[in-house]
């Protein structure tokens, strides 16, 4: 005859696996269940283009102009604000200009390093690339993120990418380039910037990213196909802003094969 202890041990010991089953069924349900895998997803390349500020109807006349208006930018306090305060037509000539001449704002690179050693906890309202994230959201990016979007949720964008490289890093330091690393980072940026800015204004920034970078055809396909995978992350964890939760869902992707590498 089982005793009243076996009995309690019993039931707690069941209790205790099925609150666990519960817990991993929750779990794994953003991981299992995603729109679409890394091998399902088909990211048209050519489509990012429709994201891209268009610069097209920019004539050479503007983009002379635009070159006053770059040397008014220089001397400003804050570019991005400064940037963020022109009109759309005033903007694109802007990038235009510096798409053709990227000297224009060449000499612009050190005071960027010097403005991106604050942290950002410091500077909580500025709008500037922080020290571990210039190199990927460089001048001309945060100036097409702006015209895009704007400054604001730019600055997010830029927040969002210092937590999605330090966790690359921090994981997978030896594959930052197109390994494990690389598409963690994509996907937790994808995912936090939806969380915080909303799953539209998070892939016109992913998909201005890739027509302002260089790099070959199949890696950006792999960066478009781990950002569409994050946003679908950052929207099931939107409703109550589980940052947590949407990069702990990344890593576990990445980490059992689910995101998108070249290597």
């Amino acid at each position: 005859m089982i005793n009243k202890r076996s009995m309690f041990m019993s039931l707690k010991t069941r209790r205790i696996f099925g609150a666990l089953a519960v817990s991993l069924s929750i779990s794994f349900s953003a991981i299992a269940t995603p729109a679409a895998s890394a091998q399902e997803l088909v990211v048209s390349t050519s489509a990012v283009n429709e994201f891209g500020v268009v610069t097209s109807d920019i004539t050479a006349e503007q983009i002379l102009q635009a070159q006053d208006l770059i040397a008014e930018m220089k001397q400003s306090e804050d570019i991005y604000e400064y940037f963020g305060a022109l009109s759309d037509v005033e903007q694109r000539s802007i990038i235009a200009a510096v798409k053709e001449n990227p000297y224009l704002i060449e000499n612009e690179s050190p005071r960027m390093r010097v403005q991106s050693e604050t942290p950002d906890e410091e500077t909580p309202d500025k709008k500037k690339p922080s020290k571990t994230y210039k190199l990927y959201m460089s001048i001309l990016e945060m100036m097409s993120c702006i015209n895009l979007v704007d400054v604001p949720s730019c600055a997010q964008a830029l927040k969002a990418a210092n937590i999605a490289e330090r966790e690359a890093k921090a994981r997978y330091p030896d594959s930052v380039t197109n390994g494990k690393g690389d598409a963690l980072r994509h996907c937790a940026w994808s995912a936090l910037m939806t969380i915080r800015i909303g799953k539209d204004a998070a892939e016109r920034i992913g998909n201005a990213h890739e027509t302002v970078v260089r790099g070959e055809p199949e890696e950006r396909e792999m960066d478009l196909i781990n950002n569409a995978l994050g946003r679908d992350i950052g929207e099931r964890f939107i409703i109550n802003g589980d940052e947590t939760g949407a990069l702990s869902t990344c890593v576990s992707m990445a980490n059992i094969g689910l995101l998108h590498t070249l290597l």
